[in-house]
């Protein structure tokens, strides 16, 4: 008495080639071996492997179809972000920083070319240090001053 084939399933297929049993089965109908019982494991396999032409074109199709959606994705965050008014102008910014950035030249120059040296020539090194204390928070304040204007305190 002969002993009947094993019987082949998509299951096995998707264990031996590593493939979703859903990719199997649409590649098993593109051969024409859909169901896979009846036909050689040799024969399944070979249509399993996919045509290297049709997947490089797969995966070049699948890189731009992200690439579209990544802009996309850019564009609409873009938008939202200028109707809901949280866009800052390059110019805007520009400017800000260009007159803090005076300001607090101005006062460094004042401060440690002018005031300082007169200030501190007559003092004992523990007054000395509180001046340079004071002249350093008036920098950090104006560096803060940066921070509200843009809602970061």
């Amino acid at each position: 008495m002969k002993k009947p084939k094993p019987k082949i399933t998509i299951t096995a297929l998707s264990e031996q080639s590593g493939l979703h049993r859903q990719t199997i089965r649409l590649r098993l109908k593109d051969a024409a071996l859909y169901p896979p019982s009846g036909h050689s494991l040799k024969k399944l396999l070979d249509a399993l492997k996919p045509d290297p032409a049709k997947e490089s074109k797969t995966a070049y199709q699948a890189m731009m179809r992200e690439k579209i959606l990544e802009e996309k994705w850019r564009a609409l965050k873009f938008e939202n972000d200028r109707k809901l008014a949280t866009l800052i102008s390059r110019a805007f910014v520009c400017a800000t920083v260009a007159k803090l950035s005076e300001k607090m030249t101005e006062i460094t120059t004042r401060k440690l070319e002018g005031e300082y040296p007169v200030t501190v020539a007559g003092m004992d090194i523990h007054a000395a240090r509180e001046h340079g204390k004071k002249l350093g928070d008036e920098i950090r304040e104006e560096i803060r001053a940066l921070g509200y204007l843009w809602g970061d305190n």
